[in-house]
């Protein structure tokens, strides 16, 4: 499944270091088992970013992000509905 995740930035020191603890898991190999980003979209602004996730469910990444970045975001979670939208990566989008 794709999970969104529309992160509303509170505190942009706290959320840089998330990030980077996030990559590092990511080129580490250590994310949570059926994990895995498909892309991050920040705005201009440093303020907002979107990020597609696989997963097994919401509640998984959720629970992963959440606990990354603490306070520094707000986040909003969502699962995508893949037979309406557009621009998926196509392996992806075939699951």
């Amino acid at each position: 499944m794709h999970v969104g995740i529309h992160h509303t930035v509170n505190d942009a020191q706290k959320w840089e270091q998330a990030k980077q603890n996030v990559m590092r898991k990511i080129e580490g190999g250590t994310l949570p088992a059926g994990m895995k980003p498909v892309f991050v979209i920040p705005a201009t602004n440093h303020k907002t970013t979107f990020c597609l996730w696989e997963a097994d469910s919401v509640e998984a990444v959720k629970k992963f992000i959440d606990r990354e970045t603490g306070p520094a975001a707000h986040n909003e979670y969502f699962e995508v509905d893949t037979k309406n939208a557009m621009g998926l990566p196509e392996v992806a989008a075939r699951k």
